[in-house]
């Protein structure tokens, strides 16, 4: 024809100048070009390319299947990939790396330099940080932190849940906990123990030393002691005070209510009474017994030894004497006197009134009346009567 189609042509063409063609050109054998090849539309390869030189893109490159690359690529500007990128050996990237999705790695993520991560870092599995892990802002941690050495914290943590320590824990300033703080085991504090606040301990305390509190102690339930106890002030005690043995008071007691004593009570000293001394039961003196005052005694009294009475003694009642009763002075009876058995007076005797004997009555010496007799009976004078006066 016009050769503006040419099929089936089987030659070879060595042409020195440019050839241009507006159709297609369809090769069934291979196609060298020893020049620059200058597609102007679209250039489709429907088998292998192969490329022993560099490529020169200046446009889009699109890649409808897999890309397979035995050498290196390089990009000189921005590579994007709409999709997952597989590299199946090491990928080394002298810039930076930004990405805007999530990034899984399947295997040891190795970075020789300083990672910087402007956002959030999430990992499903375990770190493990060779040296030193340092983070300029909060770190947030979702669950358990172990640490396998030593953690030093070199400014203030704060934990708003709880704090398990299974080793030992030293502070070397102060402790301060705004909440409660339970101790589950033994707490040991070689230093001083300053508590602002309550102390409350639900089991026993042990105290190797000196126990010194500067305000009130509020005990709430029994304090037992198996020591001495010295206070150089004032004990006061709301309640019921019980005491298991001796109490020993080295100065004075001084009780401004009732004291009720259930067994017995040896004075070594003195004993002053302001009051009445009331006795239920029986009173034994051993030694001397001086009342200055009156003594009210409502049942029996039992003297073993001398009862001195300096003053009067009133007795509204009988008086019985067991013994002999000396009286070193006068003795007034405003009423009768009835004696069981002898009277017997060493110096003179002086009624004021009449005398009735109702027996017999014997005088062993002389009789002297400075007034008149009467006798009613008979009168037998064994000796001789005589008479100053008329008889």
């Amino acid at each position: 024809g016009d050769g503006s189609n040419l099929t089936n042509v089987e030659a070879e063409l060595g042409i020195a100048t440019n050839i241009s063609v507006s159709g297609f050109i369809n090769a069934g054998g291979n196609v060298s070009v020893s020049g620059t090849f200058n597609v102007v539309g679209a250039a489709t390869f429907q088998d292998a390319v192969s490329v022993s030189g560099n490529i020169n893109i200046n446009g889009t490159l699109t890649v409808a299947s897999a890309t397979s690359l035995a050498s290196t690529l390089t990009v000189g500007s921005v590579a994007t990939f709409k999709d997952d990128v597989s590299v199946s050996g090491n990928t080394r990237l002298g810039g930076t790396v930004t990405v805007g999705g999530a990034v899984s790695l399947a295997s040891s993520l190795s970075v020789g330099g300083a990672a910087n991560f402007a956002s959030t870092v999430t990992v499903a599995g375990a770190v493990s940080l060779a040296s030193t892990l340092s983070v300029g802002g909060a770190t947030h941690l979702a669950s358990t932190v172990t640490v396998a050495g030593a953690a030093i914290f070199e400014d203030s943590v704060s934990v708003s849940g709880n704090v398990d320590i299974a080793g030992n824990t030293s502070v070397g300033g102060t402790l301060m906990t705004t909440g409660a703080a339970t101790f589950d085991d033994d707490v040991s504090v070689s230093g001083n123990t300053n508590l602002g606040g309550t102390v409350t301990v639900g089991g026993a305390v042990s105290l190797a030393s000196t126990l010194s509190v500067g305000g009130a102690a509020n005990f709430a339930s029994t304090v037992t002691i198996a020591g001495a106890v010295s206070l150089n002030s004032t004990l006061s005690v709301g309640g019921a005070t019980h005491l298991a043995s001796t109490v020993t008071v080295a100065g004075k007691a001084i009780f401004e209510d009732s004291v009720s004593v259930s067994g017995n009570v040896d004075i070594g000293g003195n004993v002053s009474v302001g009051g009445t001394l009331f006795a239920a039961g029986g009173i034994t003196y051993d030694g001397d017994v001086s009342v200055s005052g009156d003594l009210a005694v409502g049942g029996n009294v039992s003297i073993g030894g001398t009862l001195s009475v300096t003053g009067a003694v009133s007795l509204a009642s009988t008086l019985s004497v067991g013994g002999a009763a000396n009286f070193g002075s006068t003795v007034t009876v405003a009423g009768a006197v009835s004696l069981a058995s002898t009277l017997s007076v060493g110096g003179a005797a002086h009624f004021a009134s009449t005398v009735t004997v109702a027996g017999a009555a014997i005088f062993e010496d002389a009789v002297s009346v400075s007034g008149a007799v009467d006798i009613a009976g008979n009168t037998s004078i064994g000796g001789t009567l005589i008479t100053t006066g008329k008889a």
